[in-house]
């Protein structure tokens, strides 16, 4: 039986509450390779992508995989000609309800947050989410024990 209490935080409770670490921001002009670069050194699936201070896009690890992996691409193109142009976003005033509707509804993993003028005030993401629930139920998830069908099939390892 779900548990009330983490059902009421979740349906009330905005996404500032959540405390969500800063993501990188990149302009429309900046390069795939300089893109990649900045994904990889902050270890983030995905960069926001601005135009005049304003989201205009975002670029994950999906469109790597979907969009360029493959391809004969250039790295010089601006990360423009491969972003996901107008992503749906959210505002941290929005409730963290509003965020799991979006992903589950939509697939997304990441959703760019906005001001009241549309300007890039950071990301939330299925992991924030998985992460946030964590921090209420610290003693239930962590000593979760397996079942008897999570146990491997086989040993891992060589």
């Amino acid at each position: 039986m779900p548990d009330s209490r983490i059902e009421e935080i979740l349906r009330s409770d905005p996404i500032r509450s959540m405390h969500i670490m800063p993501v990188p921001s990149v302009a429309a002009s900046t390069k795939l390779r300089e893109v990649i670069g900045i994904m990889q050194r902050r270890r983030v699936a995905a960069v926001v992508v601005t135009e005049a201070g304003r989201v205009a896009g975002i670029f994950t690890e999906r469109d790597v995989m979907n969009r360029i992996m493959g391809l004969a691409l250039n790295d010089d193109l601006a990360i423009s000609e491969v972003m996901t142009r107008d992503p749906r976003t959210l505002s941290p005033k929005n409730r963290i309800a509003d965020a799991i509707r979006l992903m589950t509804e939509k697939g997304y993993r990441h959703i760019p947050l906005v001001d009241d003028e549309g300007s890039d005030v950071g990301m939330i993401s299925a992991r924030d989410i998985v992460e946030f629930i964590a921090q209420h139920y610290p003693k239930e998830i962590f000593n979760l024990s397996p079942g008897r069908s999570e146990a491997p099939r086989r040993p891992e390892g060589g």
